[in-house]
C-alpha cells in the first residue's frame, strides 16, 4: 500500500473494477476465490503497478511454494537506483505496513469490559474456554464441555455461559440446524485485554500459565514441531544499533503472524491451537552502576 496507512486510503487513491470487500479478501490471502488472469491484468492496471513485479506477487500466491521457487526468479526492480535507495524506500513501506497492521488489527478487536475482567480475575481457570471461542466462529455447548473436560474445569458449562453472557464475554446465537443445545458465538476475532492495571494482570497471569504449560512439555532446541515447545531464552548484551535491526526482525515476525491468523475449523485437521510469544526486556541489574549508560534528558 504504497505510502498509504490503510487500505482504504490506498484504495481511494487507486479506483478498482472488481469490488472492495474481494480486494481486501485478496490482500490479505483470505479469499476463497482465485484471482484469474484477466481480473489480474486488470488489477494491475487499475493500481498502476508495475506489470512484471505484479505478476511475480500474483505466482507468488497462486502457485505451490515448492514449484515458485524452482520456477520462478526475483524480478529486479526499476523503480530505483541503487541499494542503499532501495533500502532505503523498504523501510519506510515497513513502517507504514507496521502502522496499517496495527490499525486493521485493533479494527477486528474486542476489548473486555470491567465486568468481564473481574470475572476472568475470579476464575482465570476459564482461559482456555476464551481462546477456544475466540479462535471459532462459532461452538457449541458440547464443545465447551469438552474443553472443560480436558483443562479440568469443574464448574458446569451451563453455569459458564450464563456468567460469560452476563458479562458480554460472548454472545448466544440461535442454532443454524435443528440441534439441540446452544450456540455460542464471538464478539470479534481477536480478544483483546485492555491497557490498564487489570488488563495487564489478566495479561500476565495468561502468560505466566501458558509458559508453565510449555516448560512442563516436551522441548527440543532445535526445531519447531507440532507437538513440542520450541523455547530459546538468554542474557545478551546489546548495542542500541544491532538492536534496531533486531527490532525490525521482530515486527516483521509479528507480521507475518497476524496475516496468517487462520479460524479452528472442524473440517481442517491441518490448524491446531499454538502459544505464540516474544519476550525482550532490559536487565540493568545485571552490571555494575557505574558501568551503566547515563539517562537520556527529559
Amino acid at each position: 500500500m504504497r505510502g498509504c496507512d490503510s487500505i482504504s486510503e490506498y484504495l481511494a487513491q487507486y479506483p478498482l473494477s472488481i469490488s472492495d470487500v474481494y480486494y481486501r479478501a485478496i490482500e490479505s490471502g483470505k479469499s476463497d476465490k482465485a484471482l484469474s488472469v484477466k481480473n489480474a491484468q486488470q488489477l494491475c492496471q487499475d493500481l498502476q503497478d508495475d506489470e512484471k513485479r505484479f505478476f511475480w506477487h500474483w505466482l507468488k500466491d497462486t502457485l505451490p511454494m515448492s514449484v515458485f521457487d524452482t520456477l520462478i526468479k526475483p524480478v529486479p526492480s526499476e523503480a530505483f537506483g541503487d541499494f542503499a535507495e532501495h533500502e532505503k524506500i523498504l523501510r519506510h513501506d515497513a513502517d507504514v505496513y507496521m502502522k496499517a497492521m496495527a490499525k486493521a488489527r485493533l479494527e477486528c478487536s474486542y476489548v473486555p469490559n470491567e465486568k468481564a475482567l473481574a470475572l476472568l480475575e475470579d476464575f482465570p481457570n476459564w482461559l482456555p474456554l476464551i481462546h477456544f471461542i475466540y479462535m471459532t466462529d462459532n461452538s457449541t455447548d458440547t464443545d465447551l464441555e469438552e474443553i472443560c473436560h480436558q483443562n479440568g474445569i469443574k464448574e458446569s458449562v451451563d453455569l459458564i455461559i450464563e456468567k460469560m453472557k452476563s458479562a458480554e464475554i460472548i454472545r448466544e446465537e440461535k442454532p443454524k440446524s435443528k440441534r439441540k443445545g446452544r450456540m455460542i458465538g464471538r464478539f470479534q476475532s481477536i480478544f483483546r485485554t485492555p491497557h490498564n492495571e487489570k488488563g495487564q494482570r489478566l495479561k500476565d497471569q495468561f502468560i505466566s500459565e501458558e509458559v508453565r504449560k510449555s516448560l512442563d512439555r516436551g522441548r527440543t532446541h532445535q526445531m519447531f514441531t507440532e507437538n513440542e515447545s520450541f523455547l530459546e531464552a538468554k542474557i545478551e548484551a546489546y548495542s542500541m544499533k544491532n538492536f534496531e535491526s533486531i527490532r525490525h526482525r521482530i515486527l516483521a515476525v509479528l507480521a507475518e503472524t497476524a496475516v496468517c491468523e487462520q479460524t479452528l475449523d472442524k473440517e481442517r485437521t491441518d490448524i491446531k491451537p499454538f502459544f505464540f510469544s516474544l519476550i525482550v526486556s532490559p536487565r540493568e541489574e545485571y552490571m555494575p552502576q557505574k558501568w551503566r549508560p547515563p539517562n537520556p534528558p527529559d
